[in-house]
């Protein structure tokens, strides 16, 4: 039979990847498609496959009837069962087998290790069949499929915000609803987690474990000083597939990438604007809120910076006070000399 061996002779026309069965390959397409054609009749949230379905509905029942022996864990069906029980050695133990060759970083899946190995590697094999966009994990190219279609299907009833997926909109519905519930005695911040609770007190104290064997140099996390350890060897374990650069922290390449790509994953709640970095988003921000203090005398426009806002009334004032040394033309805007100059 076709299964028992390595044969895969179904082939999706759109990315050429192979499957054992046609039923899979069907199932496949519609993640190109966008095809959804099983409906709920509770929600009339939709699926491409028919056991999604049959998964989300059970959820709306509320019924559990598969129970763990080892720790009374239940869950909605046998396959989530099953897949529990394979990770108790690893879960309930905190064991963590799988340990990465580039940084030596441990984890409990596999699947886990697969994934984190490609921040070093720069390997993308998920790739969006609009825009050829590649990612390292299949489930951001499912999030990043959909701003393609504009697709926001989860509304908040609490602020009338969309959200692209459903555990976006839980995220969504438990900040609103609970109010950051878990609250730090030591300043005023508040947290939805009783976990970002604990990591933030531990910023108020002065308790650093983990100590630098080279300079001394002590941290309060691990990871804060496996990077550090790095500025010392010189090491520089991820790298970027566009360009040779190298770096020493994950975070570091995440951002240099983005530079590539062009992309703007920050976006602005109240206009059309998007930036590469969050703390260009929460400028920008401010220009929406009374907390902007650069306001044009002419128009009331509101500025994040006050170049820009100098530059902005240029054009009320007919002032051209930026001079090109090489031709002497006088221009309104600083960045409009920067661009004959460049």
């Amino acid at each position: 039979m076709i299964t028992h061996i390595s044969e895969r002779p179904y082939i999706c026309d759109i990315c050429s990847r192979a499957f054992r069965r046609a039923s899979h390959l069907k199932d496949h397409v519609r993640t190109h498609t966008g095809e959804r054609p099983f409906t709920c009749d509770l929600c009339l949230k939709t699926f491409t496959k028919g056991c999604d379905l049959k998964r989300h509905t059970s959820r709306h029942a509320g019924e559990k009837p598969n129970t763990c022996n080892i720790c009374l864990k239940a869950f909605t069906l046998e396959c989530e069962l099953k897949r529990h029980i394979r990770t108790h050695t690893k879960t309930h133990t905190g064991k963590k087998s799988y340990t990465c060759d580039f940084c030596s970083k441990a984890f409990r899946k596999a699947c886990h290790l697969q994934e984190h190995v490609r921040t070093h590697t720069g390997e993308r094999p998920y790739k969006c069949y609009l825009c050829l966009k590649a990612f390292a994990k299949g489930c951001d190219l499912k999030t990043h499929t959909k701003t393609h279609t504009r697709e926001k299907r989860n509304n908040c009833n609490l602020n009338n915000k969309a959200s692209k997926n459903g555990c976006d909109l839980n995220r969504l519905t438990k900040t609103k609803a609970a109010e950051k519930p878990h609250k730090c005695s030591l300043c005023p911040k508040a947290f939805t987690k009783g976990c970002t609770l604990e990591a933030h007190i531990k910023t108020h104290t002065v308790e650093k474990p983990y100590t630098c064997d080279i300079c001394n140099k002590a941290f309060g996390k691990a990871c804060h000083l496996r990077d550090h350890a790095r500025t010392h060897t010189g090491e520089r374990p991820y790298t970027c597939y566009l360009c040779p650069s190298t770096f020493t922290k994950g975070c570091d390449l995440k951002r240099h990438t983005i530079r590539h790509t062009g992309e703007k994953p920050y976006k602005c709640e109240l206009c059309p604007k998007g930036f590469m970095k969050r703390c260009d988003l929460k400028r920008h921000a401010k220009a929406h809120t009374e907390e902007s203090l650069n306001k044009c005398d002419f128009c009331s426009k509101a500025f994040d910076e006050t170049g820009h806002l100098s530059d902005h009334e240029g054009f009320h004032t007919e002032e051209s006070p930026f001079k090109c040394d090489f031709c002497k033309k006088a221009l309104p805007q600083s960045s409009q000399l920067l661009e004959i100059q460049t």
